[in-house]
């Protein structure tokens, strides 16, 4: 038998702080270090402050720690005078007191405060600080005490009468003596002088490191001879003779439950109603130091050691596994017999019965994978292995039952009485019926493990049940048995539990289909969707308190049974969940070991829930469920805008210019942050409230200018909320553009501009119109100057050829040539007037592209070619210039067509200097350039190409000889 600590006071959850009860292995314990974020791991000064912090003193540097995150403070940052922080004080003013290796700091409002030899603070270790009721801090600096009281440092020395040589410790009792310690003896400050006394006693000739008071206000002290306490009314030290795991004692805590804990050079102790009991080297290494402790506002213990920070505290659930005394960590089946014991089955070491605080192992058992546990009308506990069932009586086998099929396999997963004498057996097989030594098959099973039966319940109506691994759920009734299926509203074909309520209701715990239940001939389902925080229902107990605790594979969930009822009116649901794992004492969220097991878990008659885990088997008193303190209210911890640090306590201005706003929120819950839920909304902008869930940082971008303010609140995770909101307020700036006056002033530029633009489109429409009756009138021009002269000319050639012909012909057919010439040039004048006006090859084009254009469809099928070359540099001209270039090109390629017979023609566009050349040359006949640019000589194309280069401020020149072809080149200057 094994002795196992089980009282009932055992599962109590402690009232205050650390149940002094229970073994140091059913503590929740979690460790920090550098890791996961602390400047260093020796720790060596611990303090809470007012607004729920934990600061952390390390030879690296200070951290301050909300459960989550560290924030790190140094000397390189000129926050500290010394990163060795040896000693921390958390002041009623909301300060923090910094004791360090070259100085003290002062942390206040947000900001640090160094004090040095200066201001009249020793240049020593600082090794404890403390206050006393009238806020008077006091400090162990070296060979003095130094007292900080209105602005004012003052040292008390050997000179004042100090009874110890070197002062290592000091702390301040409920009657205002100030106790100090170190080398040599034990004495206190009272009335500015001191006292010596002989409270040191059996520790003198040692070096006393470290000083507390018990509940009763008596001195306790450790040092390197060991530790000093009253017990029992008397003065005692302990040593390593009476438990501690070695003689040098660094740091004391009396917590509010009478416990004393003991740091050592070889870890931690408690020493509680006469006894020390030691922290496993499984938490802490061989050899460990521990620097200090400390015992939080909500009775959490906080140990640094040198390996990082440690965190001791009491949960709800009691856990029992391998180190309390039990074969396994691994149960699957636990049952109270009518005798008040309780049994418990595991995967992997057989089964046993707990009874006065010893556990008891089963032996003989076929198997030990135990899979259920019952019992049977008569006493006989009934065990389900994987080698059979086994009857148990009087604790020991009395008989065993091996079923088989045909693939050899004799697992029992689940046994129920249906008649006296009378077995139902849930196997792979079906369900068999076994009575007086005789089986028959009552339900038919298969091959396959779904087919197996893993569950079983006799209903009141007299009617069964048998789930199914994941094959439905089998109805017997009157003889018959009915398989039904999620095809008839059940939430899933693999059935994990079953439990019958007082009115009749069928709970059914499945896996991928919550928690599903039978009520008023129907199957109805509670799952994820409702709040539940898994699909996977494992076990089904009634606390018989109206609520349902429901083991799922991750954790434990609460539910008022009334509340899952109604979800036969309104099935979508939201339910009031609790679920309760890590942080209520679970050493895990699986709460469904040993799947397919039937029993699971249970409820004993004094109360108690009992749940089988993948950790242990976890205990709990539903009426006792321990709550902490809530912590303080959620505060804006951190803003930044664009990366920089805005103070959070002061109103701010934005620049206009802000983009990214972050606030950064805490409810300091240390010992279980993940608890803490959030919600926030910045007014302003947000209409709801969002959930933030943990999350605890909330981010906007580019927001608008205007009045802004940032509220957060904070929820533990079943709704209750903690204290008021906390805010931040902002204005963020307008840019220019965004002030009201702008914004006038630019509606009226926008109705000025209208009426720019309405102004400017009836003057153009004006200059269009008067461009074109000044084309009229140049038309005209052209028609009286040219055209009507010609034909004036012609008409007196006309009217000379009449007078002449009768009398002399040779001198008529002379003026009737002049008049065809006249004709021609009058026909050409014409063309030239039309060709004046703007050409539609420009539009859209430059003027290479446009004679490029122009000169393919002009030698279209002409049997000339032409090809257009312009330098890639070509300055920009006025349409004008642009116009009488193009008309010379069209001008010079038509008299190549016309009279040349060219085969090739070449136009060349280029920059010489500060003018513009136009070059065209064709292979052509050629002509004699004498008398070319006169009238008389017939050339009125030429004629007409040099006015058009005279129009655009440039010249023309001719270079052709018969049978040498001809080059026509343009200069315009560039202005």
């Amino acid at each position: 038998m094994t002795r196992l600590i089980l009282a009932v006071v055992c599962l109590l959850p402690a009232a205050f702080g650390l149940n002094p009860q229970r073994r140091m292995s059913q503590y929740a314990h979690r460790q920090w270090s550098q890791a996961e974020g602390l400047p260093q791991d020796t720790i060596r000064a611990l303090a809470q402050s007012r607004d729920g912090y934990l600061w952390i003193g390390t030879e690296e540097g200070l951290a301050r720690f909300d459960g989550i995150e560290f924030t790190v403070y140094t000397r390189d940052a000129g926050q500290l005078p010394n990163n060795l922080v040896t000693a921390l004080w958390a002041s009623r003013d909301g300060s923090v007191w910094i004791g360090t290796a070259g100085g003290l700091a002062r942390y206040h409002a947000g900001r640090f405060t160094l004090f040095g030899a200066k201001e009249g603070v020793p240049s020593a270790f600082i090794t404890s600080i403390h206050e006393d009721s009238r806020g008077t801090i006091w400090v162990a600096a070296g060979l003095s005490l130094c007292r900080y009281r209105d602005g004012k440092f003052t040292n008390f020395g050997q000179e004042h009468g100090l009874p110890a040589q070197g002062v290592r410790a000091a702390i301040v009792d409920a009657s205002g003596r100030v106790w100090v310690a170190g080398f040599g003896s034990i004495g206190y400050f009272e009335n500015d002088r001191f006292h010596e006394t002989n409270e040191g006693g059996s520790l003198s000739g040692g070096i006393t490191l470290c000083l507390a008071l018990d509940s009763a206000g008596q001195l306790m002290a450790g040092g390197t001879n060991g530790m000093l306490l009253n017990e029992g009314g008397r003065r005692r030290l302990l040593t390593t003779a009476d438990g501690l795991p070695a003689t040098f004692v660094r740091a004391l805590v009396h917590d509010r439950d009478g416990s004393v804990w003991i740091g050592t050079n070889s870890g931690l102790c408690r020493r509680a109603n006469g006894r020390t009991d030691s922290v496993s080297e499984a938490v802490f290494r061989a050899g460990e130091w521990v620097w200090c402790l400390y015992e939080d506002r909500d009775g959490n213990l906080w140990v640094g050691t040198n390996s990082g920070l440690h965190l001791f505290r009491d949960q709800s659930f009691a856990v029992f596994g391998k180190n309390e005394g039990l074969p396994s960590d691994q149960p699957t089946a636990v049952m109270q017999s009518r005798d008040g014991a309780i049994w418990v089955g595991f995967h992997d070491g057989g089964a046993g019965r707990l009874a006065e605080s010893r556990y008891t192992p089963v032996q003989g058992l076929p198997s030990n994978e135990v899979f259920c546990l019952r019992e049977s009308g008569d006493g006989e506990v009934l065990v389900g292995t994987r080698a059979g069932l086994t009857r148990i009586s009087g604790g020991r086998v009395s008989g065993t039952y091996e079923p088989s099929d045909t693939v050899g396999r004799h697992n029992v997963f689940d046994a129920i009485e249906v008649a006296p004498g009378t077995l139902w057996l849930g196997t792979n097989g079906g369900v068999l019926e076994l009575s007086d030594g005789k089986a028959s098959n009552a339900i038919a099973g298969g091959p396959l493990l779904n087919d197996a039966v893993v569950a079983l319940l006799a209903a009141r109506d007299g009617s069964r049940w048998a789930g199914t691994f994941g094959s439905g759920l089998w109805r017997w009734r009157n003889g018959r048995a009915e398989l039904i299926t999620v095809e008839q509203g059940l939430s899933s074909n693999q059935i994990r539990s079953l439990a019958e309520d007082d009115d009749g209701t069928l709970w059914i715990g499945t896996a991928g289909g919550g928690l599903a239940f039978f009520r008023e001939n129907r199957f109805w389902r509670c799952s994820a969707v409702n709040g539940l925080p898994s699909d996977n229902v494992a076990h089904v107990t009634d606390d018989g308190s109206g609520w349902l605790w429901l083991a799922t594979t991750r954790g434990l969930a609460r539910v008022e049974k009334a509340k899952v009822k109604e979800l036969v009116h309104n099935p979508a649901a939201r339910l009031p969940v609790v679920v309760f794992g890590i942080s209520e004492g679970l050493k895990s969220m699986n709460c469904a070991p040993g799947w397919p097991a039937s029993s699971g878990g249970g409820r004993s008659r004094d109360g108690r829930l009992w749940f089988p885990t993948v950790a242990g088997l976890a205990a709990v008193r539903p009426e006792r469920i321990h709550t902490e303190a809530p912590p303080p209210p959620a505060q804006v911890v951190e803003v930044r805008v664009d990366g920089v640090d805005v103070v959070p306590t002061a109103f701010a201005i934005l620049p206009p210019n802000s983009h990214r706003v972050e606030f950064r929120y805490a409810a300091v819950r240390l010992a279980a942050p993940e608890s803490v839920r959030y919600r926030y909304k910045l007014e302003g902008l947000d209409a709801q409230w969002i959930e933030a869930g943990s999350r605890r940082v909330a981010n906007y971008n580019t927001l608008p200018s205007g009045s802004y303010r940032f509220v957060v609140r904070a929820s533990d995770s079943r709704g209750a909320l903690f204290g008021e909101t906390a805010s931040f307020a902002f204005r963020r700036t307008p840019h220019l553009w965004e002030t009201a006056w702008f914004r006038w002033s630019l509606a009226a530029f926008a109705a000025l501009l209208v009426w720019l633009i309405s102004r400017w489109r009836i003057l153009q429409e004006r200059h269009r119109f008067s461009l074109v009756l000044a084309e009229r009138a140049r038309l005209a021009r052209e028609i009286h100057d040219t055209l009507a002269q010609g034909y004036v000319g012609i008409s007196s050639q006309l009217e000379a050829v009449s007078m002449l012909l009768p009398e002399d012909p040779s001198q008529a057919a002379q003026y009737l040539n002049l008049a065809q010439k006249m004709a021609q040039h009058s026909l050409t004048e014409a063309r030239r007037s039309v060709m004046d006006l703007r050409d539609q090859a420009l539009e859209g084009q430059t003027l290479a592209q446009a004679m490029a254009q122009t000169s393919r469809m002009m030698t279209a099928g002409r049997g000339l070619s032409a090809t257009v070359q312009a330098a890639p540099d070509l300055p920009l001209v006025s349409k004008e210039t642009e116009q009488q270039l193009l008309r010379i090109a069209q001008e010079a390629l038509n008299n190549a067509l016309k009279h040349s017979e060219a085969t090739h023609a070449t136009i060349a566009l280029q920059r010489e200097g500060n003018a513009l050349k136009l070059r065209i040359t064709d292979d052509g006949s050629g002509f004699d350039a004498n008398n070319a640019f006169l009238s008389a000589g017939g050339h009125f194309g030429l004629l007409g190409m040099q006015e058009r280069a005279q129009r655009a401020g440039g010249t023309l020149r001719l270079e052709t000889a018969p049978g040498a072809g001809t080059t026509i080149e343009v200069t315009v200057p560039l202005t």
